[in-house]
């Protein structure tokens, strides 16, 4: 009779753990999402910075493009013996 109740006493403490592992197992999760969520979107989060990022290289791709087109241009005139200014 004994036995019986150690081995329900033990089966209860089982249980007991293992719900406390699953909360704090629940809350480990919950704060990583919010650590994941703040570098994403925050002011200097990865969205922001590949934001920038994009302008920055359509800014310097134009400016790339305009040296070509006048480089372009400068050999066409010297191409054609005019003088290039």
């Amino acid at each position: 009779m004994e036995s019986i109740t150690k081995l329900r006493k033990k089966k209860m403490a089982n249980k007991g753990i293992t719900l406390i592992a699953l909360v704090i197992t629940i809350i480990v999760l919950l704060i990583l999402v919010g650590v994941s969520i703040a570098t994403l979107t925050g002011q200097n989060g990865v969205v922001t910075k590949a934001s920038t990022a994009q302008k920055d290289t359509e800014i310097e791709s134009a400016k790339e493009q305009a040296k070509v087109d006048i480089a372009a241009w400068i050999a066409d005139k010297l191409e054609n013996g005019e003088k290039a200014n």
